[in-house]
């Protein structure tokens, strides 16, 4: 067998495997009947975000807090789902050259080969300004949903700012937790 057919082979292989593995994820969501419980999280969210409105004008420290537990916790699921639904998406529009158009070409190079380490300090200061109205202490999944970055690029900056002392990250409860030393 030559380069060309073992590549092929190859290739094959990973599609199969693919399909596989998308098939069963498909089919496990459908029976969970994951869609149809859309509907009840639309209605949870709709609600809670009238009552935080309701609730704007109003103190209550309990309620605050719930409300920053469920931001930290939709949070986490986020982080969780969103890489799923990135590649997806991606995979979405693989039959056509589309996907040529959706994926730009650093996507492509694993991390690992990446050498651009140029640290931008206007995004580390709008981790430290955001820690700050914080209160020094914010979730991973709160500052990532606050800065809008890529979990690839916060990750950086964080370790960035880790090593310069301005942050620290600790895992609590198995959460990631960002704060400023003290």
């Amino acid at each position: 067998m030559n380069e060309q057919e073992s590549t092929i082979n190859n290739i094959e292989n990973s599609t199969d495997a693919a399909i596989s593995a998308l098939t069963q994820l498909r089919n496990s969501l459908i029976q969970g009947r994951f869609k149809e419980g859309v509907k009840a999280y639309q209605t949870m969210c709709n609600t809670l975000a009238s009552q935080k409105i309701w609730m704007s004008d109003k103190t209550n420290n309990n309620i605050k807090g719930n409300f920053h537990e469920l931001a930290s916790i939709a949070g986490d699921i986020v982080e969780i789902l969103k890489p799923y639904v990135d590649s997806l998406e991606k995979l979405a529009y693989v039959a056509d050259n589309e996907i040529l158009n959706n994926i730009n070409e650093h996507e492509l190079i694993p991390e690992n080969t990446k050498t651009d380490n140029a640290r931008p300090k206007e995004q580390e200061s709008l981790i430290l300004k955001i820690l700050k109205d914080e209160k020094g202490k914010i979730s991973y999944s709160k500052l990532r949903s606050k800065t809008g970055y890529s979990r690839n690029n916060l990750d950086e900056y964080i370790q960035q700012l880790s090593k310069d002392k301005k942050v620290k990250m600790n895992n609590i409860s198995g959460r990631k937790i960002i704060q400023i030393p003290v």
